[in-house]
């Protein structure tokens, strides 16, 4: 039984580990690979988006397509126009608090004038999250759940078809610049758009940490020539110093992320795009002073600007125009002591034993020998504590009759009330220091020494000077 037990939890143990996906792939084909076989050499033409090695090896397989019977096209994955900035996130990724450094107020950017942009995140509550946190850098808290909000809206995948098409047709008509949505929208969809934005990992490693625990940090820690894993092409797509761009097309073509310029099929794809004639590449590890202006300057882009400002090289220490990034400083208020100076003890027994003493003595004149309560019911020993806890906060009876919850006996609250201000103009005690116990040996040595320096110098006055005069003739 003992081992049985221990296999079981075993077993459950290895049940909560995170393991590669062992699937077919993620498009679900179902019986679509019999139905292939049996045409009789009849050309199909099959059309599919870009995959890595791994996944078209699982479409073939899938699709119970060998190599013999498949010609494969590529046509060009590398998009040139496209720039690709990496940057550090200064702020969680569930805060979302990262946008906040690329919106303008619309004082400064109206709606019309914001840049069409497709925000994915990896869940659906994300998406109101980055709502809010875009009100917060425009200035409109609340307007997120505006559904006719012409700033932005929510697309995912529980929204009706209704509202799916709404969202789709007013975007695409320019209603509304910008779109919050999860993965969903970002399978199949082909939408007109200048910028696209992925709050956390999802298919692709868009957004990565810099520094991610358990995780890869180092170059040196991925190893050239050992197949990467997911979390392998995320931490390297974070730290890499190679061309982002070529990084890009390597990792669709051959399934991993360059770590080094002197990697063979980084020098395969640099020579192949030299030879196609391909612009210069303006990624942020090739130009990467020009990147960080670009990134300061964010929230001057509009539908004007936008593709002046990603084609021109913005150089702070040439043009002189980035904006200052505003860091994100916490305000620092000294902290209150919560520490209050406590009530001897025997006061506080003294003030008790009078309050319950008052208390009976009341509930004996009003009452009768043959009363059916007695004060003890009438005024709880909690009710005694509380307000024994509470005696210097009290200011007047109705502060008491809230504590006590209403006077049970006649003259109770006024009774109760002239003991606790003979209990508040006590003798306190001194409050107690929030000073350590090194400050407060440290302020002692110091006056210890401007003491001493203060003695010597009285004594200096005190005594008298001497001196050497010469008698005249």
């Amino acid at each position: 039984m003992g081992n049985r037990g221990e296999d079981a939890r075993e077993e459950e143990i290895a049940a909560l580990s995170r393991h590669e996906d062992r699937g077919i792939f993620r498009p679900s084909y179902g019986n679509l690979g019999g139905h292939l076989m049996t045409r009789n050499n009849m050309p199909m033409l099959l059309m599919s988006a870009t995959c890595r090695p791994v996944a078209i090896k699982a479409i073939k397989k899938s699709l119970k397509l060998p190599d013999h019977t498949l010609t494969m096209l590529h046509g060009e994955l590398t998009r040139p126009e496209i720039r690709f900035i990496r940057v550090t996130m200064d702020s969680s990724l569930s805060s979302c608090n990262d946008l906040l450094d690329l919106y303008a107020p619309k004082s400064t950017t109206p709606n019309n004038q914001v840049i069409p942009t497709i925000i994915y995140s990896g869940s659906r509550h994300r998406t109101i999250k980055v709502l809010d946190v875009l009100d917060q850098a425009r200035g409109e808290p609340g307007a997120a759940t505006d559904s006719e909000s012409t700033f932005a809206r929510r697309f995912h995948s529980v929204t009706g078809e209704a509202c799916k098409t709404e969202v789709a047709d007013n975007f695409g008509a320019g209603k509304f610049p910008i779109v919050s949505a999860t993965m969903a929208l970002g399978l199949g969809q082909n939408w007109s758009r200048e910028g696209v934005g992925e709050m956390g990992v999802q298919g692709c490693n868009h957004v990565c940490r810099e520094t991610r625990v358990g995780g890869k940090n180092q170059i040196h820690q991925i190893l050239d020539g050992v197949e990467q894993s997911d979390d392998d092409r995320m931490d390297g797509l974070a730290i890499t110093p190679v061309c982002l761009r070529i990084a890009f097309a390597i990792d669709t073509k051959l399934g991993y992320i360059p770590m080094s310029t002197k990697d063979q099929g980084y020098r395969n794809e640099k020579s192949r795009e030299e030879s196609e004639g391909f612009p210069e590449c303006r990624c942020s590890n090739c130009m990467p002073m020009e990147a960080g202006t670009f990134i300061e300057n964010m929230k001057r882009i509009n539908v004007d600007n936008v593709d002046r400002m990603i084609t021109t090289d913005l150089n702070a220490y040439i043009t002189g125009v980035s904006i200052p990034k505003v860091k994100k400083v916490k305000a620092q208020t000294q902290r209150k002591s919560t520490k209050c100076p406590l009530a001897d003890p025997e006061d506080l027994r003294l003030y008790k034993r009078q309050m319950r003493d008052t208390v009976d003595e009341l509930h004996l004149r009003g009452r009768s020998t043959n009363r059916f309560y007695d004060s003890t019911q009438l005024f709880r020993e909690e009710k005694l504590e509380l307000v024994a806890l509470n005696a210097d906060k009290i200011s007047d009876a109705e502060e008491l009759e809230l504590l006590i919850g209403g006077e049970m006996i006649d003259g109770q609250l006024d009774a109760l009330m002239q003991l606790t201000r003979t209990f508040q103009n006590r003798v306190k005690p001194a409050p107690i220091s929030n000073k350590t116990a090194a400050a407060s040996r440290a302020e002692a040595a110091t006056q210890a020494i401007s003491q001493r320096i203060t003695n010597i110098t009285v004594r200096a006055c005190k005594t008298p000077r001497r001196t050497s005069g010469k008698k005249m003739a």
